[in-house]
Formats: C-alpha cells, structure tokens, sequence
C-alpha cells in the first residue's frame, strides 16, 4: 500500500510539475503577449512616476498604440521609434510614445532612458521630466508577436509644465 501510495504522488509531482512548464508560471520565455502586456503595464503602473489616475491600461492610448504597432509591422521592416506630441505647440499633456523590441522595453528604467535621452536630443531646452513623481496622467501598453519576434508599444501622458492655462 505505501508503495503504490509513494508511486502516487511521484507521479501526481510529475504531473504538476509537467503543467507547470505548459502555463508558463513563473514569466519565462513561453508567456503569451497578453501576460507581457500586464507585467510592462504593472511595472509602468506601480513606477513612482506614475498619478493614481494612470493605473490602469487607457483604452484610447492602448488603441492608438495597436494600430500604430500593427501598421509599423505591416511594413515588414520593424524600427523602433520614439514619437512625442504636446511640446510644440505646447498642449495641456504631452504624450510620448515608444515601439521597441520587447526585449528592449523588459528594464523599465531602459526604457524611461531613451524616452529621456530623444527628449532632450529633439526638444532641447523643453521643461519634460519623465521622470517627476505623480506627473504621469495616463499609461497604455500593447505587445504583439508575429513570426520575427514580439514587439512593445508603450505611451505615457504626462502633465505639461510648459503648458501656459490662460
């Protein structure tokens, strides 16, 4: 009876650990563009940067996104871009959006970099900040894949400080 009951369990491990591996536990390689997709937007979202109104993946943002990536990709020659809007003219927000290899955007502080380093290079002497606290209005986040690789498309709105109310 112990023997059958040790045989048991060896294979019920087995088992688990076998379907382990199949659902991707743990963010390896086999995770699916949806489980990406929320682990950028967590890692964006729990960021010190980002405002309490900024928590959650914005549907408009996220489909502007989805079809800049796809039409990115329809070309069959995949580059990464950094496109801002809102700095000239000056608007209430700036958005910034980012399309990179997956790997690229995985180091949240990689990719808060290059949105910093194209700002400074093509908007020299703006007053944008990605970096201060709570200045993050809204977040969006898409990945895709497709026979050459998976891609990341992030925007962030933030605030404009340049932005002159009256």
């Amino acid at each position: 009876m112990m023997k059958k009951l040790k045989k048991f369990a060896a294979l019920l491990l087995v088992g688990v650990m076998a379907l382990a591996l199949l659902t991707a536990c743990g963010g390896g390689g086999g995770s699916t563009d949806e489980q990406k997709e929320a682990a950028m937007l967590t890692a964006l979202t729990s960021s010190s940067q980002c405002s309490e109104t900024a928590k959650t993946n914005d549907p408009e943002l996220r489909s502007t996104l989805l079809t800049d990536l796809n039409a990115q990709l329809n070309t069959g020659r995949f580059k990464s871009d950094v496109k801002v809007t809102g700095i000239r003219p000056p608007d209430k927000n700036i958005t910034i959006k980012v399309m990179t290899d997956y790997r690229n955007g995985e180091r949240l502080q990689n990719l808060i970099e290059m949105i910093t380093k194209h700002i400074g290079r093509e908007y020299p002497g703006t007053n944008v900040d990605v970096n201060a606290n709570g200045s993050w209005t809204k977040v969006a986040v898409v990945v895709q894949s497709n026979e050459k690789g998976t891609y990341l498309a992030v925007a962030i709105q933030l605030k404009n400080l340049a932005y002159n109310k009256t």
